[in-house]
């Protein structure tokens, strides 16, 4: 895999983040657009390792970051592993874990907006403030990678209540390439068997970088 795909700053970012739906908790983290940009540029970067290196997985990366700092990132592998709680956002704390010890995130950035096993597992980190993600599950179900998931996280978040802050963010360029990557997918809805066109990635995604 070259290069280009390894660095987050050849993403271009010209197209700046934009909210589009936010609910807060009762202690709600100042957001930094361009922090948050950022994050989830180190996300798709991610995403786009794990569906080329390996492309067994629904290409979903996650970031952390605590007070405007970038801590670490990785990518969903439950089948890779078979660990069925390896999501992404599961192997990005524990690489957060691992390289920063004693450290705990309070902003992690996912390319798809976490399933509800993830959002419990993501309340139970003691200083997680804000989940930020860019596509919204339906994205996924649409493409028969995922099943229907008729509470978003935002429902829920209003239903039950979340102890974290949840936004969505719009950035056209990694809202495309997070797109094309699950183009890319076929998922077995039935055994979880998953493979994704590298090949395909691999002429799609070059329009998408900056030169």
């Amino acid at each position: 895999m070259g290069d280009i795909y390894r660095n987050p700053n050849n993403l271009s970012l010209e197209n700046r983040a934009q909210i589009i739906v936010a609910r807060y908790n009762d202690d709600p983290l100042p957001i930094d657009t361009t922090y948050i940009e950022a994050l989830l540029a180190k996300a798709t970067q991610a995403a786009i390792a794990g569906a080329i290196e390996h492309g067994v997985d629904v290409p979903v990366g996650a970031a952390t970051g605590v007070d405007g700092e970038f801590l670490a990132a990785n990518y969903a592998q439950d089948n890779l592993l078979s660990r069925k709680e390896a999501h992404a956002e599961f192997m990005t704390v524990q690489r957060t874990h691992e390289l920063h010890p004693g450290v705990e995130p309070d902003t992690i950035a996912v390319t798809l907006e976490p399933c509800k096993s993830c959002q419990d597992y993501l309340a139970e980190l003691p200083n997680l403030r804000l989940v930020a993600f860019a596509l919204p599950l339906s994205v996924a179900s649409m493409r028969r990678i995922i099943r229907n998931k008729e509470e978003t996280i935002f429902d829920r978040a209003g239903r039950e209540g979340l102890p974290y802050g949840v936004i969505q963010v719009d950035m056209s360029n990694l809202t495309e390439i997070n797109q094309t990557l699950l183009d890319a997918t076929a998922r077995n809805l039935d055994t979880g068997e998953t493979r994704v066109d590298s090949g395909k990635l691999l002429s799609e995604l070059p329009r998408l970088y900056t030169s």
